[in-house]
């Protein structure tokens, strides 16, 4: 890449309108290598908790010729929720099986945090086999030693979460030999965000201890009101504990103050739904019909993720219903909504007739945004 004056320009301008896209955009890119130390970093950031995609992707930049409409820059990791590219850079004299040095490339280096900074994008470099002094940005991790070591493991650590808390860089420089310790985090809770294939669920990380890089992925449904687990493909219920009532900003010290002294074995939850594994029960526990309704309502995809949903049953058995109640011609319940689950503001919304290839169905749909929650 030649050595050249940025192009200036901002993050959210179009890179080509008829795509959308704009420049400071994470895009899918064909480049798959990893040097053996770049596998390594990927590895122990994933395992860190660190959102690490698990193919590397790109960022849409400008161009240092104008000819041309944009640049793909394929960092080493992304961690793209930060807007932070992390760069790893082997320093030593000669290519080595750690990746061919960047000894002599500052100007290539320099460009390249340049060029993503104008869209909005933060470098940070890890300088292995690398001296005081060989720093490119005021966030790098300058590391003596050629290898991933366990201090150059804390020391990255430390400067990504002084990024995250939006603190002042600094250079931070790994003397060889220097003994090694834990990586030490701030906070025990971190990466609060919306699920995006839910309604009002939300996903954040959780260090039972801040020396240790276990963690555990947990859950917040219906906008903070419940926690759950993580349960093979799906997810347990733990403990009400109310941040639906509780400014977004307030959650994390919430979080921490409920978390406090509690260990991975307690947050083991054990049911689908805060109140049991049913939404519906059966008025008659040996009734066929509510047997089969009470099933369709458990489908997996029936969760409290959603706010509404629905689901059939073959026939045309239900006459009535209510906004509690599926009943018969007679109006005898078939399966009534969990009193519990009422009170969360499940209701019963819509029961509709339509006839396929096997004959007449029922769907019944489902809501919890009409009721008392």
């Amino acid at each position: 890449m030649p050595d050249t004056t940025v192009i200036e320009g901002t993050s959210d301008q179009p890179v080509d309108p008829g795509t959308g896209r704009t420049f400071g955009e994470v895009v899918p890119t064909r480049s798959r290598a990893d040097s053996k130390i770049e596998a390594q970093v990927r590895a122990f950031l994933a395992e860190a908790g660190y959102p690490v995609p698990p193919r590397r992707v790109g960022v849409l930049c400008h161009h240092t010729d104008p000819k041309w409409p944009f640049l793909t820059l394929t960092p080493d990791v992304v961690l793209a929720d930060l807007r932070l590219a992390i760069e790893v850079d082997p320093c030593g004299p000669a290519p080595s099986h750690r990746g061919s040095s960047h000894r002599g490339g500052e100007g290539k280096d320099r460009l390249r945090n340049e060029l993503l900074a104008a869209v909005g994008w933060t470098v940070l470099r890890l300088r292995l086999d690398a001296r005081k002094g060989d720093h490119i940005g005021d966030r790098d991790v300058v590391v003596e030693s050629s290898g991933f070591t366990r201090a150059a493991q804390s020391a990255l650590v430390e400067a990504i979460e002084e990024f995250k808390e939006q603190r002042p860089g600094r250079v931070r420089i790994v003397p060889k030999g220097k003994s090694p310790r834990a990586a030490q985090r701030r906070s025990h809770i971190a990466d609060i965000g919306p699920d995006r294939y839910s309604d009002d669920t939300y996903w954040f990380t959780w260090y039972p201890r801040l020396d240790s890089p276990e963690r555990h992925r947990l859950r917040l449904a219906v906008g903070g009101r419940y926690l759950y687990c993580a349960a093979g493909r799906g997810s347990l219920f733990v403990d009400e504990v109310g941040l639906h009532k509780v400014a977004r900003d307030d959650w994390k010290a919430r979080l921490t103050a409920y978390l406090a002294g509690k260990t991975p074995a307690d947050l083991r939850g054990a049911t689908k739904w805060p109140w049991g594994d049913n939404l519906l029960i059966p008025h008659d526990p040996v009734d066929v019909l509510a047997a089969e309704i009470v099933a369709a309502s458990d489908h997996e995809k029936q969760t409290i993720d959603r706010i509404d949903f629905w689901f059939t049953v073959s026939g045309d058995h239900i006459a009535k219903w209510s906004s509690e109640a599926l009943l018969r011609a007679d109006e005898t319940p078939v399966v009534h909504v969990h009193t519990a689950a009422l009170g969360a503001g499940y209701r019963i919304v819509d029961v509709t007739l339509d006839h396929g290839y096997l004959g007449p169905y029922q769907r019944i749909a489902v809501s919890r945004a009409t009721g008392e929650g």
